[in-house]
């Protein structure tokens, strides 16, 4: 869920939208390096002032990014977690982390992943958003001893 600005209007939420998305779509394309504000503003159709209204620094968009990207590859799989405790269920985990990859054209490899490794000790609140990802991605997953599933008396 994106924090960012407090009390926006129907429009504002919907440019503030437009320009997660872009930087979401850049930092999958080329990339942390390949952030600029300037080709934020061109690809989500806004002015530098509509973009610093938002977001008042790079960092602050690429935490909107990170949040954003953990929140939709979470929220996608998070019905699929707690049925890690089959077979049937690990292979419907599988089978939708293949058509993500699909669907993304096979680029950019895990978007939190991807992430993670480009973030850097300047990146401070990227990284409290990223690091607590593996424990949420674990929920409802079998833990310890006789907690695996059988795979071909394996």
């Amino acid at each position: 869920m994106l924090a960012m600005t407090p009390k926006l209007t129907t429009r504002g939420a919907v440019t503030q939208t437009k320009i997660v998305h872009a930087a979401t779509e850049l930092v999958q394309e080329f990339g942390l390096a390949g952030l600029t504000m300037d080709e934020v503003c061109r690809r989500a159709g806004v002015s530098k002032s509509q973009l610093y209204h938002f977001f008042e620094t790079r960092e602050a968009l690429i935490e909107a990014v990170a949040t954003t990207t953990v929140d939709e590859v979470l929220g996608l799989q998070a019905g699929l977690f707690a049925e890690l405790g089959t077979m049937d269920g690990i292979e419907r985990w599988c089978a939708a982390l293949v058509d993500l990859q699909i669907e993304r054209g096979s680029e950019g490899g895990c978007p939190i992943g991807t992430l993670v490794g480009q973030t850097s000790s300047r990146h401070v609140a990227t990284a409290a958003i990223l690091g607590p990802c593996a424990p949420r991605m674990m929920v409802g997953a079998p833990v310890g001893s006789g907690a695996g599933v059988n795979i071909g008396g394996m």
